[in-house]
């Protein structure tokens, strides 16, 4: 799989001195219990190169992100978390914030966070819903400020 990490950034982000997890505010609150990525899989194996797909999409479409994984979900990280997967029974979930609302039923749920974020649910079932709209709504996450 090919993922690049990014170097720790120093500039507007702060980084936990226990887990070594990177935040975009001072003395975010976190859980620092860390999760093996490997064990997310266990038993749903065909999601594995789904993951690594969207990871490849991603690095090569977007740009370098660090993996956190962490007992509820893996964490995609460019300056901060853009991305959440959850590996359901049946498919990939993920959620990403973003300033807009689209209009597209590839979106599952979109919560409404404050006046100008939405959260958005997508499920990928398939390598083909690794796609041009996806990747654009993860960019835009990517570079979200």
């Amino acid at each position: 799989m090919i993922m690049k990490t990014l170097e720790k950034q120093k500039i507007n982000s702060w980084t936990c001195p226990q887990c070594g997890r990177m935040f975009k505010r001072m003395g975010q609150s976190h859980s620092c219990k860390t999760f093996p990525l490997e064990q997310h899989f266990i038993g749903k194996e065909k999601f594995r190169k789904l993951f690594d797909k969207l990871g490849k999409a991603i690095t090569t479409r977007i740009g370098p992100f660090k993996i956190d994984s962490i007992e509820c979900c893996i964490h995609l990280v460019h300056k901060s978390t853009f991305v959440a997967v959850k590996v359901m029974k049946n498919n990939l979930r993920i959620d990403f914030s973003l300033d807009y609302k689209p209009s597209n039923p590839r979106i599952g749920k979109t919560v409404k966070m404050s006046e100008n974020r939405y959260l958005h649910y997508v499920d990928i079932t398939k390598e083909d819903d690794i796609n041009t709209d996806l990747l654009q709504w993860l960019k835009d996450a990517y570079f979200l400020k």
